[in-house]
């Protein structure tokens, strides 16, 4: 009996073993990016000129590691000129997936949101027609990839495609 219970106590410990050397190849990885959000940024959107790029913005949101953005004007007698007042393009780098989730559900907040194709992307294209800012953006597991237009201030009425078109231009310009 007593043999039986060592023999018994011994296979146990051995399992145990073999499970605490397994832990770390069961826990769920969080997918590394294949491109750090700096050398995602563009510097180049068509009928906008580029103003600044920040390589390292520190973090804004909870989860956030960092993002990086950069920042466009609209091109004299562009489409744009007189409908957008800027454009912005964001990758932000999360911890973990949990926190980039909670990321694009405050993008969506005041807006209406389409599901698009953008190239090989799927994306959120997201109006708000209170302030006429539109964001497309797009999940990418811990990343979180946008562009932004935003209207002149002094609008009160805005151009809804125009706003569209160019928060599309910046997501294309995107160096995935």
């Amino acid at each position: 009996m007593r043999k039986t219970l060592i023999i018994v106590g011994a296979f146990l410990l051995a399992i145990l073993l073999v499970l605490g050397a397994c832990a770390p190849a069961l826990q769920p990885e969080t997918e590394t990016p294949a491109k750090a959000p700096e050398d995602m940024i563009p510097l180049t959107v068509p009928d906008f000129n580029f103003v600044e790029k920040s390589d390292r913005v520190e973090p804004l949101f909870e989860g956030e590691e960092y993002s990086a953005t950069s920042f466009f004007m609209p091109k004299s007698n562009s489409k744009f000129q007189s409908e957008v007042d800027h454009l912005t393009v964001h990758v932000h780098l999360f911890e973990d997936d949990t926190s980039s989730n909670k990321m694009t559900n405050l993008l969506l907040v005041g807006a209406s949101a389409t599901e698009i194709q953008i190239g090989e992307r799927k994306a959120t294209l997201a109006y708000n027609e209170n302030n006429g800012e539109t964001i497309v953006f797009h999940q990418q597991g811990r990343l979180v990839i946008y562009s932004l237009s935003a209207p002149p201030f002094e609008a009160t009425t805005f151009d809804e495609e125009a706003l569209k078109e160019a928060a599309i231009e910046g997501f294309k310009a995107v160096r995935f």
